[in-house]
Parts: structure tokens; C-alpha cells; sequence
């Protein structure tokens, strides 16, 4: 996702400075919202944002909120399944 197309770059630089001293490399799904919200509030209101660029985004952001949350899931079962499974037996020679 390039969020150079959602916000000014100084909003863009702010971000990424406050999302490395979190000590994240990458965005969030909150900083996404932040700097979409940024930018519908600063955009010129006679030359709005492409509606298919942001609905691509918004598409994009659903689809990586689902595969964290089923990765999240999986690991759980993976967990559970690990519980269930007997402990390997040491062979004896």
C-alpha cells in the first residue's frame, strides 16, 4: 500500500518517525485510518481522491486485517493441538 497517495508528505515523514520510535517498521491499521483521515480532511474539495484508489485501499487494509486475525486463529489451534498431541518418547537403544 503507498500511503504517499493518502497524505501530504509532512504528514507522511510525522508518521513514520512516530511509527519508529514505537519501534515498528511497518504501519498500522490505526496509522492507515490516521493518515486516511488526514487526507479527506486536507484534500481539495474540487479535485477529490480517486474513489477506485480508495477503495482499493480500503479493500487492501480489510484483507490484511483478515489474514492477521486468521493467523491469530491458527496459531490458537496450533496451540490447542500441541496440547492434545502426546510428548514424543525418547527410543530406546
Amino acid at each position: 500500500m503507498k500511503i504517499d497517495n493518502l497524505a501530504s508528505p509532512g504528514s507522511v515523514t510525522a508518521l513514520n518517525a512516530a511509527t519508529k520510535a514505537r519501534g515498528k517498521e511497518m504501519l498500522t491499521s490505526t496509522d492507515f485510518l490516521r493518515l486516511m483521515t488526514k487526507q479527506l480532511q486536507t484534500q481539495d474539495p474540487f479535485a477529490p481522491m480517486d474513489a477506485n484508489a480508495m477503495v482499493a485501499q480500503m479493500s487492501q487494509l480489510s484483507t490484511n486485517s483478515g489474514i492477521a486475525e486468521m493467523n491469530v486463529t491458527l496459531r490458537t489451534i496450533v496451540g490447542k493441538l500441541d496440547a492434545l498431541a502426546p510428548a514424543p518418547t525418547a527410543k530406546k537403544e
